[in-house]
């Protein structure tokens, strides 16, 4: 539960909302770190009616005190879709999970150059 006295209360950046989630989500684990470079990935969360939903694959570069951006869909997907990461290397890549709602199917992910495909949400 977020309370005044949590330290993301009241701050700002981009992709992030004033509660310190990312935007559009309301509740972001990182599920991985690569071993050397500190990269960690996970899932950033939306709950519809109770339920988790709409899950985004998040990514944080390691260092700085960048936001948790997130890694895109595959081209062609539907917006209906959602996808997760499980796994980060020190060579860029990061592994996950991603689901299209639209087709009912899923399939492994590899994203290669993670850190060029992350971007901050809107």
């Amino acid at each position: 539960m977020w309370t005044q006295g949590d330290r993301t209360v009241h701050t700002s950046a981009a992709g992030i909302d004033e509660r310190g989630r990312v935007a559009g989500c309301e509740h972001l684990t990182f599920d991985a770190v690569s071993p050397g470079a500190n990269v960690a990935v996970g899932s950033a969360v939306t709950f519809v009616d109770g339920y988790p939903n709409f899950l985004h694959a998040a990514y944080w570069p390691g260092t700085g005190a960048r936001a948790p951006m997130a890694l895109p869909h595959p081209a062609g997907a539907s917006p209906d879709s959602g996808s997760s990461t499980f796994a980060a290397s020190d060579d860029d890549r990061v592994g996950g999970t991603f689901y299209d709602w639209e087709t009912m199917k899923s399939s492994a992910v590899v994203w290669s150059c993670a850190s060029k495909q992350a971007y901050v949400p809107k």
